[in-house]
């Protein structure tokens, strides 16, 4: 994890790494490494994906409050013909980020537990 801050803007810089279940019960393994930062003026989270490294970064989508536990997209991300939206949600001992996938060929709900 990395993290900073200045007087507008907070981030933090992780590498994650899990295993996808999928429906038929098999397990994918998987690594992403993202950069969350926060607009301290607007209370905007923006999430963009470093697959190309930090100097190339790939914006995924603002995220803005839609309750006291909630952030949702403010517009959507589209990959190819896929469009991507997310919630993040504030649980009791967790985050969980949800993907709305939808395309062509996609129609998936995918959800993200950070503990």
């Amino acid at each position: 994890i990395i993290y900073g801050s200045d007087t507008e803007t907070a981030f933090l810089i992780f590498k994650e790494k899990g295993l996808w279940k999928t429906d038929q019960n098999t397990s994918i393994d998987f690594h992403n490494t993202y950069r969350w930062t926060l607009d301290r003026n607007s209370g905007v989270l923006s999430l963009e994906h470093l697959r190309l490294g930090l100097s190339d970064p790939v914006f995924l989508f603002h995220l803005a409050p839609a309750s006291p536990t909630a952030l949702t997209s403010v517009d959507s991300h589209s990959c190819g013909d896929d469009t991507y939206y997310g919630q993040l949600f504030y649980e009791s001992h967790f985050l969980r980020l949800h993907w709305r996938i939808i395309g062509p060929h996609k129609n998936e709900d995918i959800h993200y537990y950070y503990t």
